[in-house]
């Protein structure tokens, strides 16, 4: 990825964190849609895709980040995956990491 504008995908559950990334990003050129659940969030990729994938670890209390980070390294060849984590989880990390993230 050179310096064209890119298709993001924002996942969190935090709003405020949300526009401010949002923001701040589409000030750059790039095209930024949010989501706060991954199953928004998967309906949001079939229908536009995207280039860049930037999601919390934890969506919600049973609404997995990781889960959806793994499952569009899987099947989206060419998506960039960022996962945010408040409390990082090594195994997690690693498995990510292995997958491209």
């Amino acid at each position: 990825m050179t310096g064209q504008p890119l298709q993001i995908v924002l996942v969190t559950k935090a709003w405020t964190t949300a526009e401010v990334y949002s923001r701040a990003l589409t000030s750059a050129g790039h095209t930024v849609s949010t989501a706060t659940s991954t199953a928004e969030a998967l309906a949001v990729l079939r229908r536009d895709g995207c280039d860049v994938l930037v999601t919390d670890a934890r969506v919600e209390r049973d609404d997995d980040g990781v889960q959806l980070a793994k499952e569009v390294l899987n099947k989206s060849k060419g998506v960039q995956v960022i996962v945010l984590a408040e409390r990082p989880n090594v195994q997690d990390a690693v498995m990510l990491t292995k997958l491209g993230a």
